[in-house]
């Protein structure tokens, strides 16, 4: 099917299924391969427009799309959904913050763990940490 809409296809599945080695395997083995071969290719086109999808999602939040077109953008399989943008964000907002270059390494190590502290299911008032040999800081939570 691939191969009649590409002609320049032609010949390279057949290629990677000579790749696999089929004459030392059974007709059972052969046959799963081709099938996760498929999988495999269905997979990294939902991986892209996947992608494309969230993309266009932060484009039109930058742009001040408001919350209501995104959604319906997102209903009409254009976009993902604005809790997804929110999410995508926080996660990149989060990374930036903490691969900061103008923090010394001690400032770093103190930011991540209030991070992950904050971010789990219990959060103490105080956590304390080692920070050198035998150097002892608290961290403070309010």
């Amino acid at each position: 099917m691939l191969e009649e809409a590409k002609p320049s296809l032609k010949g390279f599945f057949d290629k990677l299924i000579a790749g696999t080695n089929p004459q030392t395997k059974s007709y059972m083995t052969n046959d799963k391969n081709k099938k996760k071969f498929c999988y495999f290719l269905a997979g990294l086109n939902n991986k892209f427009i996947n992608r494309v999808k969230a993309e266009i999602g932060l484009l039109l939040d930058a742009s001040g799309a408001s919350s209501a077109a995104i959604e319906t953008m997102a209903g009409a399989g254009l976009t993902v959904r604005r809790m997804t943008i929110a999410r995508q964000k926080a996660q990149t907002e989060t990374f930036t913050d903490l691969t900061s270059a103008s923090e010394t390494h001690d400032e770093r190590v103190e930011r991540l763990l209030i991070h992950t502290t904050m971010t789990g299911s219990n959060c103490p008032k105080h956590a304390e940490y080692e920070v050198g040999g035998s150097e002892r800081r608290t961290a403070s939570f309010h």
